[in-house]
């Protein structure tokens, strides 16, 4: 919530009282209260157009009667609203009638059709019979790229199209062709479309003009089913409705409903055009279990028969801290609450991690110290309420896309300040009159946070008395910060400190503070290091500033926050309760109906892979993962796989995983199971089923259950439901918060109680980038890849089929290489060649690879070393 205080005003609606911010436009007001106005072109994300013209009310002012726009005319103290008059019927209706004299009657095969707000507002006016003759249009469909169809027969000119894409995208790729009678909405001289495809155009197109092409499905609304979930990729956590039609996942769309989700019906290519994973023939459709390696399939009684006789001898021969867990980031909070009840309750081992947990076991650390501090941060639905957002190493349309949606939207209604800051010049279009760039060189994130904290305590621009008071190892801290003066800064980041005291007086203003950290931060080297001065930068407002300061961390999949939150970490039981808390074991037993928890033996986790290598780990059980496509280090992850003895996968797809695998369980994807997930702002949210499992896989939910059965200790659980009631008493956290309909935030149960800085010892300087490697890779998720079950859906290879790198001119002109060249990338254990794009994104001497192709392994270009990784580029012969 801003700090703009808006006033709220008195109206009436028809003769009754409402109330509404002020400057809420008169038609925004009146949908709140459920009351109809007839209206085509306004949607609450965009700026008013009156466009359409058929929303005409009459308004009374200071015993002054007017016609207005309801649409671009905001409630005012005392206002006296009237719908539906004589006179306003009757303009809305000619406006809307001249509009029908070109539209094509096809709505039985119309995308729209019985959920179009052309028909609502045709028979809400009751124009079944028009005064004009009908000139219908005849104009072919334009298919020039392979998501979205235009159908401009269909268009009514609203421009919604045109507008979303500007001020909520920031693309600009649709405009208005033309002039007069002849205008209509196409591309800069009528190109192929070339945008982010995220389809924001076909979601407020109210009438059909533009649909969606990866669906072959056409037809009445009625003749779908809809089922609301959250979608599986980012860790953002939009709502999804999917639209299924005889058994089959057809396409999925945003919904705008009110209140409805986090992300007011907005959705990123993968989250629209990612269906095709669900239903695909590469799915593995039955358990397989590798004999002599090759993979026969078997029956999942023997499968699980299999893995519980697996469990019970090595217990019997090696105890059971040497069998060891790794959850899934994509899993559902349920299904990952099951598994390590499984692990902990029946087999008696703790050895519990996930990937996350792996890479950055800091992060966990770090949210808990956000608390201590008081820190608690809002609900992301009021980041579009901003007034300044750090957006901290992320390249947000590729990594957290509908989060731009948002900034963009604050941009234009509170003004909001944008501080970017990230060693590549990433593009992020908006409409804010204040944005500080601080493109830095790679591995200066550290520099430059302290850098700004620094520059906040020695011109005071935070109340530093008072910060004194509150923190006890305020001096400490500062003296932390000595090193980090305008030239040592300026060495370090390549920033003049200009630039940043700018970003530092504009944060430290009077103000609502969102951070939104990427993760490539854990890249550096120095993930935790950076994670703990945001956090002091935070602090230092959150103490002696006004205003508020909301700061998330870093998280890459749809539930990397949840698989935390239900204890899949050695370090931690469901709900953040320690391991080493005997009053928390004490709970957790009794939830369960043991008599005691106690687990024995070293934490082989922390260091799991070593501990594979070695010989510690006699099973290991992954489900919903693939490390070694997804975890940084490829090759110490293949070399501890193979010397496990016993490896079981869930996962819906053959991975370089689930290849290494003794036994493969096929789980099911998100829109076949139930559930919830928790986004990286800590909003649980529902998960539904929309479509049957695809052969014979089974979610992880039912899998789980099965297991404990053929293990002998069955869980006394017959639904999800079931389960979330338990997770409430087991982690008290998620109290209320199911089934997730209703995204509510998580809050911890204390906050404020252990206020201090997390003082960070001097940084190790980043590496030169020196014996003959003299260029730093910086490596994330493609815009329409994430993981790789992105890979499997057809709409988002057509758009991203390659894997391209991205280097800056002037390397390119030193390297002799152009766009569209073939580049052969190497480093000291590892070579890649990938085709390139000449980009001033990249900054000289880096290069940019997404990580998403199985065939382009970035994961292996380490070599074991921390930190950025130091390559040499060569054109491909």
């Amino acid at each position: 919530m801003s700090t703009v205080v808006r006033k709220t005003v008195n109206f009436t609606i028809n003769d009754k009282p409402f109330t509404a911010p002020e400057g809420t436009m008169i038609l925004d007001a009146a949908k709140r209260a459920d009351i109809f106005i007839s209206n085509l072109c306004s949607n609450p994300k965009l700026k008013p157009f009156a466009a359409c013209r058929t929303c005409m009310v009459e308004v009374n002012e200071d015993g002054k009667k007017n016609l207005v726009y309801s649409c671009t005319h905001p409630v005012s103290e005392g206002m006296k609203i009237r719908t539906d008059t004589e006179e306003t019927t009757r303009y809305n209706g000619a406006c809307l009638e001249m509009l029908l004299v070109e539209h094509p009657l096809d709505c039985p095969i119309c995308d729209k059709s019985g959920v179009c707000p052309l028909q609502d507002n045709t028979d809400h006016l009751k124009l079944w019979n028009g005064r004009f003759e009908i000139k219908r249009r005849n104009e072919p469909s334009i298919k020039t790229n392979p998501i979205i169809e235009f159908y401009l027969n269909r268009c009514i000119m609203c421009g919604m199209c045109v507008r979303v894409c500007d001020e909520i995208q920031g693309v600009q790729a649709l405009d208005y062709n033309k002039r007069g009678y002849q205008v209509g909405i196409g591309t800069a001289n009528h190109e192929p479309l070339d945008c982010e495809f995220c389809g924001q155009c076909i979601t407020v197109c109210p009438t059909g003009a533009l649909m969606d092409m990866t669906s072959s499905a056409r037809g009445l609304a009625s003749m779908f089913k809809n089922t609301h979930s959250t979608c599986n990729f980012c860790s953002w956590g939009c709502t999804v409705k999917m639209e299924t039609k005889k058994g089959q996942l057809v396409r999925i769309e945003g919904d705008e409903t009110f209140d409805l989700g986090i992300n007011e019906g907005n959705l990123c290519a993968k989250g629209r055009f990612g269906h095709g994973m669900v239903h695909n023939k590469q799915r593995i459709q039955r358990p397989l279990m590798n004999v002599g390696g090759t993979f026969q399939e078997v029956s999942w009684s023997e499968a699980l028969e299999t893995i519980a006789d697996r469990l019970k001898s090595t217990i019997n021969r090696s105890g059971p801290a040497s069998i060891a867990a790794m959850g899934g980031e994509k899993l559902t909070n349920e299904e990952n609450y099951l598994f390590q009840k499984l692990f902990r309750g029946l087999v008696g081992s703790n050895q519990l991690t996930n990937l996350n947990q792996l890479r950055a076991p800091y992060v966990n650390r770090f949210t808990q110290q956000c608390f201590e501090n008081g820190i608690v941060s809002k609900p992301i639905t009021e980041l579009d309420e901003a007034d300044v957002v750090l957006l901290f190493n992320t390249d947000i349309p590729s990594e957290y896309p509908v989060a731009g949606n948002s900034i963009r939207k604050a941009a234009i209604n509170f003004g909001t300040d944008i501080l970017i800051a990230n060693p590549r010049d990433v593009v992020f279009h908006h409409e804010s009159r204040v944005e500080v760039r601080m493109t830095y060189k790679p591995g200066a994130d550290l520099a430059v946070a302290n850098r700004i904290s620094k520059i906040l305590i020695d011109k005071n621009l935070v109340d530093t008395g008072k910060v004194k008071t509150v923190l006890p190892n305020y001096d400490q801290f500062v003296q932390s910060l000595s090193k980090y003066t305008a030239d040592y800064a300026q060495n370090a980041t390549g920033l003049d400190d200009a630039t940043l005291t700018r970003a530092a007086e504009r944060f430290s203003r009077n103000a609502d503070r969102f951070i939104l950290i990427g993760n490539d931060i854990h890249e550096t080297g120095q993930g935790e290091a950076i994670l703990n001065a945001l956090l002091n930068l935070s602090i230092l407002v959150h103490a002696g500033g006004q205003g508020s300061v909301s700061i998330y961390p870093p998280r890459e999949h749809c539930n990397s926050q949840g698989v935390n939150d239900m204890g899949l970490t050695p370090e931690y039981l469901p709900g953040y309760r320690r391991v080493d808390d005997p009053e928390a074991l004490a709970h957790l037993a009794k939830t369960w109906g043991l008599n005691e928890l106690k687990f024995k033996g070293e934490n082989l986790v922390d260091n799991l892979w070593e501990h594979c290598a070695k010989g510690h780990v006699k099973m290991l059980y992954i489900a919903g993962e693939d490390p070694c496509h997804s975890y940084y280090k490829a090759d110490v992850v293949k070399n501890a796989l193979q010397t496990v003895p016993f490896l079981v996968v869930h996962d819906s797809y053959m991975t370089e995983t689930a290849k290494m695998a003794d036994l493969i369980l096929p789980s099911c994807t998100y829109a076949e199971k139930e559930g919830t997930f928790t986004n990286m702002t800590r909003h649980v949210q529902k998960v539904a089923p929309a479509v049957l499992p695809e052969g014979e896989s089974r979610p992880d939910f039912d899998i789980f259950l099965d297991l404990a059965d053929a293990f002998g200790k069955p869980f006394d659980f017959n639904s999800v439901e079931d389960v979330q009631a338990e997770i409430e008493i087991a982690a008290p956290i998620y109290k209320g918060l199911f089934p997730g309909k209703k995204s509510k935030q998580w809050t911890p149960a204390e906050s404020g109680h252990k206020p201090g800085f997390a003082v960070t010892e001097a940084e190790a300087a980043p590496a030169t980038n020196g014996n003959g490697y003299p260029f730093t890779l910086i490596s994330n998720n493609h815009m329409f890849h994430i993981g790789t079950y992105t890979q499997y859906a057809k709409a988002l290879m057509d758009i991203g089929p390659d894997c391209i790198a991205e280097i800056n001119p002037k390397d390119a002109k030193e390297l002799g290489v152009e766009s569209g060249d073939r580049i052969r990338v190497e480093s000291s254990t590892h070579t890649v060649e990938v085709p390139v794009e000449v980009s001033k994104r990249s900054v000289q001497g880096v290069i940019y690879i997404p990580k998403n192709w199985v065939d382009v392994p970035i994961n292996k270009m380490r070599n074991g070393e921390e930190g950025l990784v130091s390559v040499k580029i060569s054109k491909a012969g």
